[in-house]
Protein backbone atom coordinates (compact mmCIF):
# COMPACT_ATOMS: atom_id res chain seq x y z
CA UNK A 1 0.00 0.00 0.00
CA UNK A 2 2.80 2.28 1.06
CA UNK A 3 4.55 2.14 -2.16
CA UNK A 4 2.02 2.46 -4.52
CA UNK A 5 1.55 5.48 -2.55
CA UNK A 6 4.43 6.76 -3.87
CA UNK A 7 3.89 5.82 -7.15
CA UNK A 8 0.64 7.66 -7.39
CA UNK A 9 3.03 10.85 -5.90
CA UNK A 10 0.51 10.98 -2.94
CA UNK A 11 3.37 11.57 -0.41
CA UNK A 12 2.02 12.82 2.65
CA UNK A 13 -0.50 10.25 2.97
CA UNK A 14 2.13 7.69 2.40
CA UNK A 15 4.53 9.08 4.78
CA UNK A 16 1.74 9.45 7.45
CA UNK A 17 0.75 5.51 6.88
CA UNK A 18 3.82 4.91 7.14
CA UNK A 19 4.94 6.51 10.98
CA UNK A 20 1.48 4.74 11.88
CA UNK A 21 3.01 0.97 11.07
CA UNK A 22 6.16 1.74 12.88
CA UNK A 23 4.70 3.05 16.10
CA UNK A 24 3.30 -0.74 16.27
CA UNK A 25 6.75 -2.34 13.95
CA UNK A 26 9.15 0.22 14.95
CA UNK A 27 11.50 -2.42 13.29
CA UNK A 28 9.61 -2.90 9.70
CA UNK A 29 12.87 -2.52 7.37
CA UNK A 30 10.53 -2.47 4.59
CA UNK A 31 8.34 0.30 5.65
CA UNK A 32 11.82 2.10 6.85
CA UNK A 33 13.65 1.68 3.38
CA UNK A 34 10.07 3.28 1.63
CA UNK A 35 10.08 6.24 4.52
CA UNK A 36 13.97 7.05 4.06
CA UNK A 37 13.55 6.83 -0.30
CA UNK A 38 9.59 8.19 -0.14
CA UNK A 39 10.40 10.95 2.10
CA UNK A 40 13.58 11.92 0.03
CA UNK A 41 10.83 11.85 -3.37
CA UNK A 42 8.86 14.11 -1.35
CA UNK A 43 11.34 16.62 -0.42
CA UNK A 44 12.27 17.25 -4.26
CA UNK A 45 8.98 16.83 -5.55
CA UNK A 46 7.52 19.30 -3.52
CA UNK A 47 10.13 21.60 -2.72
CA UNK A 48 9.67 21.39 0.69
CA UNK A 49 12.96 20.53 2.82
CA UNK A 50 10.84 19.93 6.02
CA UNK A 51 11.14 16.38 4.92
CA UNK A 52 15.06 16.37 4.77
CA UNK A 53 15.55 15.17 8.22
CA UNK A 54 12.89 11.95 8.32
CA UNK A 55 14.25 11.11 4.69
CA UNK A 56 18.40 11.11 6.26
CA UNK A 57 17.09 9.62 9.28
CA UNK A 58 15.42 6.95 8.05
CA UNK A 59 17.70 5.96 5.24
CA UNK A 60 20.87 5.80 7.77
CA UNK A 61 18.75 3.04 9.94
CA UNK A 62 17.79 1.49 6.88
CA UNK A 63 21.33 0.87 5.60
CA UNK A 64 22.45 0.13 9.43
CA UNK A 65 19.53 -3.17 9.57
CA UNK A 66 20.38 -4.07 5.91
CA UNK A 67 24.13 -4.19 6.31
CA UNK A 68 23.80 -5.85 10.35
CA UNK A 69 22.45 -8.90 7.91
CA UNK A 70 18.46 -7.89 7.88
CA UNK A 71 16.21 -7.93 5.05
CA UNK A 72 12.84 -7.00 4.06
CA UNK A 73 10.39 -9.76 2.87
CA UNK A 74 10.65 -8.38 -0.24
CA UNK A 75 13.34 -5.79 -1.80
CA UNK A 76 10.67 -4.23 -4.73
CA UNK A 77 10.38 -1.42 -6.29
CA UNK A 78 14.35 -2.00 -5.96
CA UNK A 79 15.70 -4.66 -7.69
CA UNK A 80 17.69 -6.47 -4.47
CA UNK A 81 19.76 -5.37 -1.92
CA UNK A 82 22.62 -3.68 -3.13
CA UNK A 83 20.04 -1.79 -5.62
CA UNK A 84 18.32 -0.48 -2.21
CA UNK A 85 21.72 -0.02 -0.59
CA UNK A 86 22.87 2.27 -3.72
CA UNK A 87 19.82 4.55 -3.92
CA UNK A 88 19.95 4.67 0.54
CA UNK A 89 23.84 5.86 -0.09
CA UNK A 90 22.29 8.35 -2.77
CA UNK A 91 19.70 9.95 -0.47
CA UNK A 92 22.36 10.09 2.35
CA UNK A 93 25.07 12.13 -0.17
CA UNK A 94 22.54 14.13 -1.66
CA UNK A 95 21.14 15.42 1.75
CA UNK A 96 24.70 15.67 3.71
CA UNK A 97 26.37 17.70 0.76
CA UNK A 98 25.45 21.11 1.20
CA UNK A 99 26.59 20.94 5.47
CA UNK A 100 29.11 18.12 5.29
CA UNK A 101 30.37 17.19 2.22
CA UNK A 102 33.68 14.83 3.52
CA UNK A 103 30.89 12.73 4.89
CA UNK A 104 28.83 12.71 1.61
CA UNK A 105 32.03 12.08 -0.35
CA UNK A 106 31.70 8.70 1.78
CA UNK A 107 28.52 7.88 0.59
CA UNK A 108 28.70 8.48 -2.90
CA UNK A 109 32.07 6.40 -2.80
CA UNK A 110 29.71 4.02 -1.25
CA UNK A 111 27.19 3.91 -3.17
CA UNK A 112 29.56 3.83 -6.67
CA UNK A 113 30.59 0.27 -5.33
CA UNK A 114 27.28 -1.67 -6.19
CA UNK A 115 26.76 -3.06 -9.42
CA UNK A 116 23.84 -1.38 -10.12
CA UNK A 117 22.58 1.51 -12.87
CA UNK A 118 23.67 4.24 -10.38
CA UNK A 119 27.31 2.57 -11.11
CA UNK A 120 27.08 3.65 -14.49
CA UNK A 121 25.48 7.30 -14.69
CA UNK A 122 27.59 9.76 -14.86
CA UNK A 123 26.05 11.97 -12.33
CA UNK A 124 27.28 9.40 -9.61
CA UNK A 125 30.84 11.02 -10.68
CA UNK A 126 30.16 14.77 -10.70
CA UNK A 127 29.03 14.38 -7.32
CA UNK A 128 31.75 12.42 -6.33
CA UNK A 129 34.32 15.45 -7.73
CA UNK A 130 31.80 17.66 -6.40
CA UNK A 131 32.04 16.16 -2.61
CA UNK A 132 35.97 15.89 -2.98
CA UNK A 133 36.30 19.79 -4.03
CA UNK A 134 33.82 20.73 -1.82
CA UNK A 135 34.96 19.11 0.90
CA UNK A 136 38.27 17.70 1.34
CA UNK A 137 40.14 20.20 -1.54
CA UNK A 138 38.78 23.45 0.04
CA UNK A 139 39.69 22.05 3.96
CA UNK A 140 43.40 21.58 2.61
CA UNK A 141 43.64 24.47 0.13
CA UNK A 142 42.55 26.86 3.23
CA UNK A 143 45.08 25.37 5.61
CA UNK A 144 47.59 25.45 2.99
CA UNK A 145 47.20 29.44 2.35
CA UNK A 146 47.04 29.86 6.10
CA UNK A 147 50.38 28.07 7.01
CA UNK A 148 52.11 28.11 3.99
CA UNK A 149 51.40 31.27 1.18
CA UNK A 150 53.79 33.40 0.57
CA UNK A 151 56.53 31.86 3.04
CA UNK A 152 59.49 29.98 1.73
CA UNK A 153 59.19 26.36 0.60
CA UNK A 154 59.34 23.45 3.84
CA UNK A 155 59.12 20.19 4.10
CA UNK A 156 56.08 20.82 6.14
CA UNK A 157 54.76 23.00 2.69
CA UNK A 158 55.73 20.07 0.90
CA UNK A 159 53.46 17.57 2.67
CA UNK A 160 50.64 19.95 2.42
CA UNK A 161 50.62 20.27 -1.37
CA UNK A 162 51.21 16.41 -1.69
CA UNK A 163 48.13 16.17 0.73
CA UNK A 164 46.28 18.76 -1.69
CA UNK A 165 47.68 16.77 -5.11
CA UNK A 166 45.94 13.56 -3.44
CA UNK A 167 42.36 15.03 -3.63
CA UNK A 168 43.25 16.73 -6.91
CA UNK A 169 44.22 13.39 -8.48
CA UNK A 170 40.59 11.79 -7.23
CA UNK A 171 38.55 14.87 -8.93
CA UNK A 172 40.20 14.76 -12.17
CA UNK A 173 40.13 10.49 -11.90
CA UNK A 174 36.00 11.49 -11.00
CA UNK A 175 35.67 14.12 -13.70
CA UNK A 176 37.37 11.56 -16.55
CA UNK A 177 34.51 9.39 -15.60
CA UNK A 178 31.72 11.41 -15.53
CA UNK A 179 32.79 12.52 -19.29
CA UNK A 180 33.44 8.87 -20.07
CA UNK A 181 30.27 7.40 -19.38
CA UNK A 182 28.18 10.61 -20.42
CA UNK A 183 29.52 9.35 -23.89
CA UNK A 184 27.10 10.39 -26.63
CA UNK A 185 24.19 10.03 -24.57
CA UNK A 186 22.02 13.34 -25.58
CA UNK A 187 20.56 13.69 -21.99
CA UNK A 188 24.37 14.50 -20.62
CA UNK A 189 25.62 16.72 -23.49
CA UNK A 190 25.22 19.95 -21.66
CA UNK A 191 26.02 18.72 -18.59
CA UNK A 192 29.24 16.85 -20.17
CA UNK A 193 30.37 19.85 -21.57
CA UNK A 194 30.73 21.61 -18.49
CA UNK A 195 32.59 18.50 -16.52
CA UNK A 196 34.62 18.47 -19.45
CA UNK A 197 35.84 22.15 -18.92
CA UNK A 198 35.83 20.89 -14.95
CA UNK A 199 37.99 18.13 -15.68
CA UNK A 200 40.43 20.13 -18.28
CA UNK A 201 40.72 22.43 -15.67
CA UNK A 202 42.01 20.18 -12.70
CA UNK A 203 44.28 18.42 -14.96
CA UNK A 204 46.23 21.20 -16.29
CA UNK A 205 46.33 22.40 -12.54
CA UNK A 206 48.98 19.07 -11.96
CA UNK A 207 50.08 18.73 -15.25
CA UNK A 208 51.29 22.34 -15.82
CA UNK A 209 48.97 23.92 -18.12
CA UNK A 210 49.06 20.86 -20.45
CA UNK A 211 46.44 18.84 -21.24
CA UNK A 212 48.32 16.27 -23.01
CA UNK A 213 47.54 12.69 -22.67
CA UNK A 214 44.00 13.84 -21.13
CA UNK A 215 41.75 12.07 -23.88
CA UNK A 216 43.66 9.06 -23.02
CA UNK A 217 42.62 9.15 -19.21
CA UNK A 218 38.70 9.26 -20.68
CA UNK A 219 39.12 6.40 -22.50
CA UNK A 220 40.84 4.04 -20.23
CA UNK A 221 39.71 5.47 -16.94
CA UNK A 222 36.56 2.99 -17.03
CA UNK A 223 38.77 -0.04 -16.67
CA UNK A 224 40.48 1.02 -13.48
CA UNK A 225 39.28 0.58 -10.17
CA UNK A 226 37.21 3.28 -8.31
CA UNK A 227 40.28 4.86 -6.16
CA UNK A 228 39.13 4.94 -2.21
CA UNK A 229 39.60 8.29 -0.36
CA UNK A 230 43.11 9.00 -0.16
CA UNK A 231 45.10 8.51 3.49
CA UNK A 232 46.15 11.50 4.63
CA UNK A 233 50.63 12.05 4.14
CA UNK A 234 52.31 11.86 7.35
CA UNK A 235 55.37 12.08 5.95
CA UNK A 236 56.88 13.11 2.21
CA UNK A 237 57.02 10.21 -0.25
CA UNK A 238 60.41 9.72 -1.94
CA UNK A 239 58.80 11.64 -5.22
CA UNK A 240 58.51 14.96 -3.65
CA UNK A 241 61.81 14.94 -1.86
CA UNK A 242 63.09 17.52 -4.65
CA UNK A 243 61.99 20.50 -5.68
CA UNK A 244 60.50 18.94 -8.53
CA UNK A 245 57.63 16.16 -7.62
CA UNK A 246 55.95 13.51 -9.64
CA UNK A 247 52.35 13.25 -8.52
CA UNK A 248 50.24 10.16 -9.22
CA UNK A 249 48.44 11.29 -12.59
CA UNK A 250 51.45 14.25 -13.53
CA UNK A 251 54.19 16.16 -13.02
CA UNK A 252 54.62 19.66 -11.75
CA UNK A 253 57.29 21.47 -9.43
CA UNK A 254 56.39 22.08 -6.06
CA UNK A 255 56.37 25.60 -6.33
CA UNK A 256 54.30 25.95 -9.34
CA UNK A 257 51.72 23.94 -7.88
CA UNK A 258 52.14 25.52 -4.41
CA UNK A 259 51.30 29.14 -5.63
CA UNK A 260 48.45 27.98 -7.78
CA UNK A 261 47.05 25.81 -5.18
CA UNK A 262 47.06 28.73 -2.99
CA UNK A 263 45.53 30.82 -5.79
CA UNK A 264 42.37 28.09 -6.35
CA UNK A 265 41.47 27.95 -1.78
CA UNK A 266 38.28 30.25 -2.48
CA UNK A 267 35.94 27.67 -2.75
CA UNK A 268 32.30 29.14 -2.29
CA UNK A 269 29.22 26.95 -1.07
CA UNK A 270 27.62 25.03 -3.32
CA UNK A 271 25.39 26.71 -5.75
CA UNK A 272 21.98 25.25 -6.57
CA UNK A 273 21.16 23.45 -10.15
CA UNK A 274 18.68 20.94 -11.94
CA UNK A 275 19.01 17.75 -12.50
CA UNK A 276 17.19 13.90 -13.05
CA UNK A 277 17.20 11.25 -10.11
CA UNK A 278 16.29 8.14 -11.37
CA UNK A 279 14.38 5.60 -9.38
CA UNK A 280 12.36 2.39 -9.87
CA UNK A 281 8.98 1.71 -11.37
CA UNK A 282 7.32 2.56 -7.88
CA UNK A 283 9.54 5.47 -7.20
CA UNK A 284 9.56 7.19 -10.49
CA UNK A 285 12.35 9.73 -11.51
CA UNK A 286 11.83 12.98 -10.41
CA UNK A 287 13.63 16.86 -10.72
CA UNK A 288 15.66 17.35 -7.79
CA UNK A 289 18.04 20.17 -6.81
CA UNK A 290 21.99 18.82 -7.25
CA UNK A 291 24.92 20.94 -6.03
CA UNK A 292 27.70 22.58 -8.26
CA UNK A 293 30.42 23.94 -7.27
CA UNK A 294 32.59 26.93 -7.83
CA UNK A 295 35.12 26.71 -10.12
CA UNK A 296 38.85 27.43 -9.49
CA UNK A 297 39.97 31.22 -10.25
CA UNK A 298 40.94 32.04 -13.70
CA UNK A 299 44.60 31.39 -14.21
CA UNK A 300 45.41 34.97 -14.60
CA UNK A 301 44.78 35.03 -10.69
CA UNK A 302 47.48 31.97 -10.77
CA UNK A 303 50.29 34.16 -12.59
CA UNK A 304 49.30 37.07 -10.12
CA UNK A 305 49.60 34.89 -7.35
CA UNK A 306 52.97 33.92 -8.61
CA UNK A 307 54.56 37.51 -9.07
CA UNK A 308 53.23 37.97 -5.72
CA UNK A 309 55.43 35.25 -3.88
CA UNK A 310 58.14 35.88 -5.75
CA UNK A 311 58.30 39.51 -3.96
CA UNK A 312 58.48 37.31 -0.30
Amino acid sequence: MVPMLYGEKKYAEALGLGKEILADEPENLRVIIDQGYGSYLAAVSLKNESYNTDALNYARKAIQMIESGKAPASWAPFKGKDDTLAYLYDVVGRLTMKDNPAAALTAFLKKAQFETDLKKDPWTYYFIAAAYESGPYTKLSADYKRDHEGKDETPQSKLALENINQVVDRMIDAYARAVALAGNDAKYQTQKKQWMEDLSTWYKFRHNQSDAGMNELIASVLSKPLPPEPTPLTSLPASASTTTSTPTTGSMTSTTAATTAAATTTVKAPATTTTTVGASSAMPAVTTSTTTPAKPKPRNDHATTRRNNRRH
